[in-house]
């Protein structure tokens, strides 16, 4: 029997999650991943997941793609006396080194608090790094600075080799030798240098035989000139084999000393590897991580089924139709219903799938409010497959199933039952359908069922915490719509599709007479009137919607113009200030040169001129306009007289509102707001 999760084709979204991760390790840890089992641990998980993705979005990410399984060698490691080779410790000092990589930049990440712990809870493994850099190169070959006795020995050897090749190809240069030879430079065969000799020809040249061609035409022989120093050159290379392989099992001995680090190194990385996998899986879908629901409501706003999306790409996204649900607010159990080819069990899947991603820290293709509450499990029973191995007919293993999920489920559990009540006589499906819902509500579970129905249908008028919901279908050109709508059951259009598959319009009509005359009829015109109600319903919310938009459309337009107005305002009163500046420095200029012009003046006057003359130098230093308004309206107090040009009278102040830029004033006993603009500021005159 198929579990919960393989029914909802749970293996197919680990499948590309794992896709997404970078290395071995991750891969094979999200290709098992299953949802959290403590909400704290999700919560962690899911923070972790958000601050990786803004990394990936800064495209500031550490990259896993070097990091490979190393257990595999660890274990060669304990089971192989002479220790591993070269390229298998240069294997696993790539992956060590690798991860040391993602370790230091994530360990010192600000703004990064959870992946910063995960990366400082990896084992420190910087000296056996530098240890195996100074054992091996990348091609696994073992470095002089693996050992002072190595490095001095191939020393050694060095010249030896050299002399050996030279005095090998000097041999097969010889005027004498030439001659007999198949292959002009020499051979090496076995680590020895050889000449390759035509087999007619080998008495000619004295050494020693050691091998033939598979023809028998050549055959490879050894110079006596050579026979010495290649002796040498074998035993020094002997003894470099020797200390290579002492050096390999001592550097394997070292591994093994770290073995538990490495395995904790390991599955530390692979943890990290998942959480930015989730993240890049969840940036290629457009989803978001969404918050666990702490009042145990299920929201999905704008919902998309994530493999659906993944098949469709981002050019086919406006192909599929996203879906809004609430659960656990107003209703606990929601009945969907509607035709065969609706989308019904597509939704189903795309609920289990989005909760049970979510509850694996996996951001989902939502829209900002959802929201998924803590559920400790999923429960789904979706399909017709039958359970042969049981010898189970396709009624017998839904009720097995549903009775598994009686005996497990709780109040933090999400139940999914595809076609409730179908597979069996439709008076005894609709009565077994509705008690089994009614019991599973009655253990505090939230449920979402699809049926064909009508007695399952009328729950959701009859009982308190169900709800209808029906996936919209087009009834002239009988196709589906894939809308979920709340509040109604669906109709199985039946009879619309038997007619558009060519069943005889005689039978159709005698199967409608039968369903509108006889029970149920009562129901089904009820359902309809409902419909047309909310249909109406929604024609005007629709329309209030628009105006409401329309609105707002106008009033952005009114703050605009205020906004503007005020703007204006501004820039005038600072061009009236400039102005006015200017017009004050003209006065003083032109006052001056009149002073000037008067020369000597009656002694009678003399007090008088210096009076205007001391006016005319203190033009440049009046402040501009508005800062003398704001100058004079600040001393303003209750009592005050004021000049109001509008009304061309001066008017006893009654009340100052500063903040507000008002003043009530008394015209004619009667008080009279009016703004702090439209009081005329005094203006001295020159002599008094």
């Amino acid at each position: 029997m198929k579990s919960s999760l393989e029914t909802l084709q749970w293996e197919r979204a680990c499948a590309l999650l794992a896709a997404a991760a970078e290395s071995p390790l991750g891969q094979r840890l999200l290709r098992g991943l299953v949802p959290f089992r403590s909400q704290e641990a999700l919560a962690e998980a899911a923070e972790a997941v958000a601050e990786a993705g803004g990394m990936v979005q800064l495209q500031v990410a550490p990259s896993f793609t070097r990091i490979e399984e190393i257990a595999p060698l660890l274990e060669v490691a304990r089971q192989r006396a002479a220790g591993l080779d070269g390229r298998e410790l240069a294997h696993v000092l790539a992956s060590v080194k690798a991860g040391e990589y993602v370790r230091q930049r994530l360990a010192g990440r600000a703004g990064a608090p959870r992946l910063t712990a995960r990366a400082k809870a990896i084992p420190d493994l910087q000296r056996l790094v530098a240890l195996l850099e100074q054992t091996v190169d990348a091609a696994g070959a073992v470095l002089d600075e693996a050992a002072p006795e190595l490095a001095e020995l191939r020393r050694e050897l060095a010249p030896v080799e050299r002399r050996v090749r030279e005095l090998a190809l000097d041999l097969a240069a010889r005027p004498e030798w030439r001659t007999h030879l198949r292959e002009g430079p020499p051979v090496l065969r076995d680590g020895r240098f050889m000449l390759a000799v035509r087999a007619e020809a080998r008495g000619r040249i004295h050494g020693i035989l050691h091998d033939r061609s598979t023809s028998g035409e050549t055959v490879f022989i050894e110079p006596e000139e050579l026979l010495e120093p290649q002796n040498r050159l074998a035993e020094l290379r002997a003894r470099e084999r020797r200390w290579v392989d002492r050096i390999l099992l001592e550097r394997t001995r070292e591994l093994l000393r770290h073995e538990a680090p490495l395995h904790e190194a390991q599955r530390q990385l692979a943890s990290l590897d998942g959480l930015f996998a989730r993240a890049r899986f969840g940036r290629s879908l457009g989803a978001r991580s969404v918050p666990v629901a702490a009042d145990g409501v299920l929201v999905l706003r704008r919902a998309y089924h994530p493999l659906l999306l993944h098949a469709a790409g981002p050019a086919g996204r406006e192909s599929i139709v996203p879906f809004d649900l609430e659960l656990g607010r107003e209703f606990d159990a929601l009945v969907i219903s509607g035709p065969n080819t609706g989308g019904k069990t597509a939704t189903l899947k795309a609920v289990g799938m989005l909760v049970a991603l979510a509850l694996a820290a996996v951001p989902i293709p939502v829209d900002a409010g959802s929201a998924v509450p803590w559920f400790d499990e999923v429960h789904a029973d979706i399909g017709d497959e039958q359970d042969l191995a049981s010898n189970l007919s396709t009624f017998s293993g839904h009720l097995r199933r549903i009775a598994d999920m009686l005996a497990r489920v709780t109040p933090r559990g999400l139940v999914l039952l595809d076609e409730l009540g179908t597979g069996t006589e439709p008076k005894e499906g609709e009565a077994l359908g509705r008690a089994l819902l009614l019991a599973l509500q009655a253990r505090g579970a939230k449920i979402v069922a699809t049926t064909h129905l009508s007695g399952l249908k009328d729950l959701g008028f009859e009982v308190a915490r169900i709800e209808n919901a029906s996936l919209e279908f087009d009834g002239d050109t009988l196709r589906p719509l894939y809308r979920l709508t709340l509040g109604l059951p669906g109709e199985s259009n039946a009879l619309k599709i038997a007619r558009r598959h060519g069943i005889p319009a005689a039978i159709v009509e005698q199967a409608d007479a039968w369903l509108h005359g006889g029970r149920g009829s009562e129901a089904a015109r009820a359902r309809e009137q409902a419909a047309r109600a909310r249909s109406a319903a929604l024609h005007h919310l629709e329309q209030a919607e628009a105006s409401r938009k329309d609105a707002e459309v106008e009033r952005e337009k009114l703050r605009r113009a205020d906004a503007a107005l005020a703007e204006r305002g501004v820039r005038l009163a600072a061009e009236r200030d400039q102005e006015v500046a200017s017009a004050l420095s003209e006065a003083r200029a032109s006052g001056r040169t009149l002073l000037a012009a008067l020369g000597s003046v009656p002694v009678a006057l003399a007090a008088r001129i210096e009076a205007l003359r001391e006016w005319v130098e203190r033009l440049p230093e009046r402040a501009p306009l508005s800062e003398r308004r704001r100058a004079y309206l600040a001393t303003l107090r209750k009592g005050d007289a004021v000049f109001l040009p509008r009304y061309r009278e001066h008017c006893v102040i009654r009340k100052v509102d500063p903040a507000r830029g008002l003043i009530t004033v008394l015209y004619r006993s009667l008080p009279v707001e009016i703004s702090s603009d439209e009081i005329q500021l005094p203006e001295p005159m020159p002599g008094g």
